[in-house]
């Protein structure tokens, strides 16, 4: 078991606090385009491990078949440990958690197939396996932390 801290807060480049970026929609839950059709977002909270864990067990990556290429849904299997999973999160309202060595694999594994950004999906690595971040830290100590 392994304590993680939910409530860690995302930084940009220049260490400043993320905020999360919310999509503005309209009284019909539609999102809200500009004239040019570009979509319309607001900031509001701090963007936190806790909302990138959710987002990510709420609703996985799709995965690109290596024979066919097509994309398909995660197993049945995961879904499942990503359903207990999100329960267990969602029922922890403040500090640190527990997690098991296997929760933390598929959170990573989950996040690093979900989000494109290796800057947010490192620092959320990072975050939920500290000792990978040390020793990829003393693999490269130009690395700059988290």
């Amino acid at each position: 078991m392994s304590l993680v801290n939910l409530d860690y807060k995302f930084k940009n480049l220049k260490g400043e606090i993320v905020k999360e970026k919310v999509a503005l929609v309209d009284e019909n839950e539609n999102q809200i385009v500009s004239e040019f059709g570009v979509p319309q977002f607001e900031l509001k909270d701090d963007f936190t491990l806790r909302k990138i864990i959710e987002d990510t067990l709420f609703n996985p990556a799709m995965i690109q078949d290596q024979r066919t290429g097509q994309l398909r849904q995660i197993t049945e299997q995961k879904k499942k440990a990503c359903y207990k999973l999100l329960n267990k999160i969602l029922g922890h309202k403040k500090g640190p958690i527990d997690l098991e060595s296997e929760e933390i694999t598929l959170l990573k594994d989950l996040i690093r197939k979900k989000f494109n950004s290796p800057w947010t999906s490192g620092q959320a690595c990072d975050v939920l396996d500290p000792a990978e971040a040390a020793e990829n830290k003393e693999k490269d100590p130009e690395r700059k932390p988290s």
